[in-house]
């Protein structure tokens, strides 16, 4: 799955430490869609191996989303990966969501 190139809007990380439960991770990735009169949420949960990098305002992301569910990885699902070099972000996870949000709740 391929979303094209998009603005970042945002990035945020939730983390879960043994201390409080079973270790996890969650991105939450908003880009604002072609026609900027929304943007696009993405949900990834059981994330792994998480690597991101050059974040600066402005950047776009040719975010895409590949099964790797045959290659037996503990279970993780997808290859998550950003193609452009100006912004690295990349991961595996176990599942992920994603929905189109209104200009409305843009800077909610």
């Amino acid at each position: 799955m391929r979303l094209g190139f998009l603005r970042v809007l945002s990035v945020h990380i939730e983390q879960v430490p043994c201390e409080l439960g079973e270790p996890r991770q969650i991105i939450c990735l908003e880009l604002l869609n072609k026609n900027c009169s929304g943007k696009i949420a993405l949900k990834f949960t059981g994330v792994h191996d998480l690597k991101i990098e050059r974040v600066h305002p402005g950047i776009t992301c040719g975010l895409q989303i590949v099964s790797v569910a045959d290659g037996q990885l503990e279970g993780l699902r997808f290859y998550v990966f950003n193609p452009e070099q100006d912004f690295e972000l990349r991961f595996y996870c176990f599942d992920f969501e994603i929905n189109e949000l209104p200009i409305g709740e843009l800077l909610a």
